[in-house]
């Protein structure tokens, strides 16, 4: 099955299955492996307490450094994390500390903006 988040009605979970396969297979090497991801990307969790480890989830930080987008702060919210931003994504008007990406335990990810304007923006949106 493919760990995506905890299902509800518009994300259900995926299963994988094998479809084909060879008559004469042949474990992978590790040398094989490298040649397609030779290093793996590093993780910047954090750990403070009540704050959930990535848990197989999206490492946000990673995430939003890979496309330039600056953390201020990262910070538990109830049981999620908030990874804090520069300034809102929608709008650099909205400045430091102001905007926000959030992952909760079970993994779902979420967008927030502390201005009126920006509330209905979700992470779909952020993200793209």
């Amino acid at each position: 099955m493919a760990r995506k988040g905890k299902p509800d009605s518009n994300r259900q979970h995926r299963y994988a299955t094998i479809i084909s396969v060879s008559d004469d297979p042949k474990p992978v090497r590790l040398r094989q492996l490298k040649k397609f991801a030779p290093e793996p990307i590093s993780k910047h969790s954090i750990e403070k307490s009540g704050t959930p480890s990535t848990g197989g989830f999206l490492d946000v930080r990673a995430y939003l450094e890979h496309y330039g987008k600056t953390i201020v702060a990262e910070k538990p919210y109830g049981s999620a994390a908030l990874y804090v931003l520069e300034h809102c994504l929608f709008n650099p008007k909205h400045g430091h500390k102001e905007a926000a990406i959030g992952q909760s335990k079970d993994g779902v990810l979420f967008y927030y903006c502390f201005h009126n304007t920006c509330k209905p923006r979700t992470w779909r949106e952020a993200r793209n």
